[in-house]
């Protein structure tokens, strides 16, 4: 019997979103999307770069907070994420003046897959899938060890809440 292998990638479990407006590019210039493991790779690739030269160009981010199991029961667990470097004025390193990505061929998962016109279920069903992604790489993993990278050398990224406040701020501009 020809079984075929359910991949485990939530690049391959969900429909790639392709949106250039106004509220949507505001998450390029405030919030930057997380990697999932494969995406480091991909890009570098992609940039004709070594994925330590890739590091130059990201961020380790305190990531997200989630509920999880636990020998105790239900407790909260922190899912650290690799994000692209913010510039100082919060854009993205791979938005262009054009406000264009000049990765977007291989943009990472938590940009190519998400969009401001998504509801509430489809971004968190996502965000899920990336973040589990993410999560149940070993130690060992060529992403954790990345992160590890970055954090010692101290390119860390704001918080969580900071980026999340100025996208937030950002889109309700554009939609008054």
């Amino acid at each position: 019997m020809n079984k075929k292998k359910r991949s485990n990638n939530p690049r391959d479990k969900f429909t790639r979103t392709v949106c250039s407006c106004k509220s949507c590019i505001s998450l390029c210039k405030t919030m930057p999307g997380y990697l999932i493991p494969g995406d480091a790779e991909r890009i570098a690739s992609y940039l004709s770069m070594t994925p330590e030269e890739l590091q130059d160009l990201l961020l380790a981010s305190p990531g997200a907070i989630v509920m999880g199991p636990s020998a105790f029961g239900m407790v909260k667990k922190r899912i650290r994420t690799i994000v692209p470097t913010q510039r100082e004025n919060g854009r993205c390193v791979f938005l262009n003046i054009e406000n264009r990505c000049s990765i977007h061929a291989v943009a990472p998962y938590d940009c190519g897959w998400f969009d401001t016109h998504q509801n509430r279920e489809q971004a968190e069903e996502r965000s899920a899938a990336g973040l589990r992604a993410i999560a149940t790489q070993s130690a060992d993993s060529s992403y954790k060890v990345m992160w590890r990278k970055l954090h010692e050398k101290g390119q860390d990224a704001k918080s969580v809440q900071s980026r999340r406040e100025a996208a937030d701020k950002s889109i309700q501009e554009i939609e008054s």
